[in-house]
């Protein structure tokens, strides 16, 4: 277990705008103070995984790497009811022990805490890296609502159906567009899709092979239910990846607590040559 020395930095602003706020160090002795009619947040690098509060007169919760604090309001002329600690271990290890005092005109709600000022530009680096892929793939997410078929791949299901009508490259993501087809009258609630990369056929009976599962950074349109005869589309946008010589992609869609599921493949050839969306 790694034991930290602990600075506190201050932020102005929410923690989703921290590649917009000026961060500075605190001293590691600066105590936190924390109102009884407003919520402390204080944000880590890595998921919490143990948490301690040294007094009953302090409640918290945790939220992967963040950690909401406040003063029950009870008992505040009382001079042990005003301080307190937090313990926090990490899910990489680091432990923290953060000193706390009641103050209910508190002034900073926020802050993130790092060891140095160059773990701090890191972080911020990090956050700004991060709202830019997500800019990325919301543009791209927005683009493709506007995009004509370019594809035609059927399954052969005779109550649910799958077709894949568009596949689409932009930059570092491939997109596949799905209809999803109930053509019997019980709804189809939809349990998980699944996406591999499969042989399409074996090589020899000595050969090791393992599928791949590819996970999609974002669905548009997640399908949860398909009404009787009814059609629902979905666009599932992947990180970029290719399949092997001899590789094809499956996506399985299953049905929750039933027993029909729906099975689409795509060849290699097709996901290679996919509608190319400029800037």
């Amino acid at each position: 277990m790694i034991h930290k020395l602990l600075c506190l930095t201050m932020m102005a602003l929410g923690f989703s705008s921290f590649s917009q706020v000026t961060m500075s160090a605190i001293e590691a002795s600066k105590t936190i103070l924390v109102s009884d009619i407003k919520t402390t947040h204080l944000l880590f690098e890595d998921d919490i995984s143990y948490l301690d509060v040294g007094s009953p007169y302090f409640v918290a919760d945790t939220l992967k790497a963040i950690i909401k604090v406040r003063h029950t309001g009870e008992d505040v002329f009382n001079p042990i009811s005003v301080e307190s600690n937090l313990t926090i271990i990490t899910k990489n290890g680091s432990y923290y022990s953060i000193p706390i005092r009641y103050n209910r005109d508190v002034k900073t709600l926020s802050f993130a805490i790092t060891d140095t000022d160059q773990q701090i530009r890191e972080m911020t680096e990090r956050r700004e890296r991060k709202e830019e892929l997500e800019w990325e793939i919301n543009r791209f997410a927005k683009e493709l609502e506007f995009l004509a078929p370019n594809v035609l791949i059927k399954n052969k299901n005779e109550d649910f159906g799958i077709t894949v009508n568009g596949i689409f490259y932009r930059k570092d993501y491939l997109a596949l567009r799905l209809e999803l087809r109930n053509d019997s009258g019980i709804d189809i609630d939809v349990d998980q899709v699944v996406s591999r990369l499969k042989l399409r056929e074996k090589i020899s009976t000595d050969y090791v092979y393992q599928e791949r599962v590819i996970v999609p950074v974002k669905v548009i349109d997640q399908i949860g239910k398909i009404k009787g005869y009814n059609t629902k589309t979905m666009v599932m946008i992947f990180k970029k990846f290719t399949p092997n010589k001899n590789e094809r992609l499956f996506i399985d869609v299953l049905e929750a607590n039933g027993g029909r599921s729906a099975r689409i493949v795509i060849p290699r050839k097709k996901l290679l040559t996919p509608k190319v969306v400029y800037k």
